[in-house]
């Protein structure tokens, strides 16, 4: 935390131009991962792989923003295509300026603080600023890979674990070494103190069993770790079982020959044996990192889970997939930087967000198969930007009970609703 109160006490226009030069760097890893890391790998960037008839690209066109406008020579160029150069221009030019004013509405402004402060209160408080900055990187990181996820899905319908596999376990780095990067729970304005974090246990104050040394919570983080490989390894493979088509044990069979030949096996296999040793190594020697580490995996675990459990109740419902595993990454990538109760608040306001977006950009151009990362993503966004509103409204109801599987099943009922009138418009 003493990185982060002295990074706060750093000239504000020195802060602003190193995190305007972030937001542009930022936006080229952005535009290098949609177009290396896809499925399909294109030919417009410059760091990809060249086409045999596409003329040597120059040094210039591994500039930010000025190597997209001097690339618009290539528009008749095999592999590029026209106009193939404004996205990315325009993907590093919002970067630059969306980090700024991001920067500025949460580690300057206290956006995320409910009631609000006034610039200089928080400017005087040393500890404040800190946990602010500490948490607008946690959230910059997360609107990174969001941003590269998305566009990646709006290409080709398929979010890669290269995005999101990595964003995971960033986010869990993250919440460990950064805790103040947690979201505010409370916040007393009397007193200008640290908010409290948002933690796994939150509203409720941290349990004894959650604590570092407890061999409860550790199971608990490994149980988290075990279930998100788990998951990885499964992934879309799980075989369908048909009666009368296909028994048990050949589609069992089938199944395991599948992971056993996948060459992302032993990926997973070393980096659910690396994790594990991570979570008892901090468990173990770093009790005082325990709290964000098991915020993080709880969150992962939970985002997964919830998608994973739309995509097999929906495929159950209509016979198909209802959707993609890259979603069910995406959603456990977003839990492990935001923790398992905004998550939960993400994919309720998920819908909505589909509605919003989706069917105006069907009136410009007629789209054949919904990607549905993107609307997670900007549901994420929306739920950050009216955070201190939206907590305040949900803290007294997360107490209830019974009210969370409530929750999910309203959710469950409202995506379905929303994929009927989706597909209805579309016809």
């Amino acid at each position: 935390m003493n990185f982060w109160v002295a990074l706060a006490a750093w000239p504000l226009a020195v802060r602003l131009m190193i995190v305007a030069a972030c937001g542009l760097l930022a936006g080229v890893a952005v535009n290098w991962a949609a177009y290396s890391l896809a499925y399909q790998a294109s030919y417009w960037s410059p760091w990809s792989r060249k086409h045999p008839r596409a003329a040597l690209a120059s040094r210039w066109d591994l500039a930010p923003i000025l190597g997209w406008w001097r690339m618009r020579r290539r528009n008749s160029e095999p592999g590029f295509g026209p106009r193939f150069w404004v996205r990315p221009l325009i993907v590093e030019c919002l970067c630059a300026v969306g980090f700024v004013a991001w920067y500025w509405w949460e580690a300057v402004l206290g956006g995320l603080l409910h009631p609000h402060l006034a610039t200089g209160l928080i400017a005087a408080n040393g500890e404040l600023s800190g946990v602010l900055h500490a948490s607008c990187f946690v959230h910059l990181g997360l609107f990174l890979v969001m941003l590269a996820a998305s566009l990646i899905d709006a290409d080709e319908w398929n979010i890669p674990d290269e995005v999101t596999v990595p964003g995971t376990l960033l986010g869990a780095a993250f919440l460990t070494l950064a805790p103040g990067g947690m979201l505010p729970a409370f916040f007393d304005r009397r007193l200008l103190i640290t908010p409290l974090p948002l933690d796994a246990a939150a509203p409720y104050e941290w349990p004894a069993e959650f604590s570092a040394g407890n061999s409860i919570s550790l199971a608990i983080g490994l149980a988290c770790v075990f279930s998100w490989c788990g998951g990885l390894l499964i992934g879309g493979r799980f075989p369908i079982f048909h009666d009368g088509r296909k028994r048990w044990g050949v589609a069992l069979r089938l199944f395991a020959r599948r992971i056993r030949r996948d060459p992302w096996t032993p990926r997973v296999l070393m980096i659910g044996l690396a994790s594990s040793l991570a979570v008892f190594g901090v468990w173990q020697f770093a009790p005082s990192l325990w709290r964000g580490l098991l915020t993080s995996l709880v969150g992962a675990a939970a985002g997964g889970a919830i998608v994973w459990s739309v995509r097999i109740l929906g495929g159950w419902a209509f016979q198909k997939e209802a959707m993609g595993f890259g979603d069910v990454t995406l959603m456990a990538m977003i839990g492990a930087y935001l923790g398992w109760q905004p998550t939960l608040l993400i994919f309720f306001a998920a819908p909505a967000a589909a509605l919003v977006i989706y069917i105006p950009a069907l009136l410009i151009r007629r789209h054949e198969a919904l990607p549905y990362g993107p609307y997670l993503c900007a549901s994420t966004l929306g739920v950050l930007i009216f955070w201190s509103e939206i907590w305040a409204w949900a803290e007294p109801r997360f107490t209830v009970a019974w009210l969370i599987p409530a929750v999910l099943l309203a959710g469950f009922l409202i995506l379905g609703i929303v994929m009927s009138v989706l597909r209805a418009v579309r016809k």
